[in-house]
C-alpha cells in the first residue's frame, strides 16, 4: 500500500497529465475519450457523435500516442489514476 505522500504525488501527476491531455486534444477527441472511459462501446460513441467506427478507433489510437508522448510515465500514471485524471477532462 502506498503512503499518503505517494498518493498525493500520484494525484498531482495525474492532474498535470490531465491538463496536458486537455490542451492537446480537440473537443471531439475529449468527448470520445470521456465516453470511452465511461464505458461506452465504439458503436455507441460513433452513433452519438455521428462518426464512423473507424473514426472512433483512429481518435482513440491518436490519443493513446499523445498520452504516451506527453510524459515518459504518462500511461502508467493514466492507468493508475484514471478516475482522477478523468475527473479533470
Amino acid at each position: 500500500s502506498e503512503n499518503p505522500e505517494d498518493i498525493l504525488i500520484h494525484k498531482e501527476q495525474a492532474k498535470n497529465l490531465s491538463e496536458k491531455i486537455k490542451t492537446n486534444l480537440s473537443s471531439l477527441d475529449t468527448q470520445i475519450l470521456k465516453m470511452f472511459l465511461a464505458g461506452y462501446t465504439y458503436e455507441q460513441i460513433a452513433d452519438r457523435n455521428s462518426i464512423t467506427l473507424k473514426a472512433v478507433d483512429n481518435a482513440l489510437q491518436r490519443m493513446k500516442k499523445k498520452i504516451e508522448k506527453t510524459t515518459h510515465s504518462g500511461m502508467n500514471i493514466f492507468k493508475r489514476n484514471f478516475d482522477f485524471v478523468f475527473s479533470f477532462l
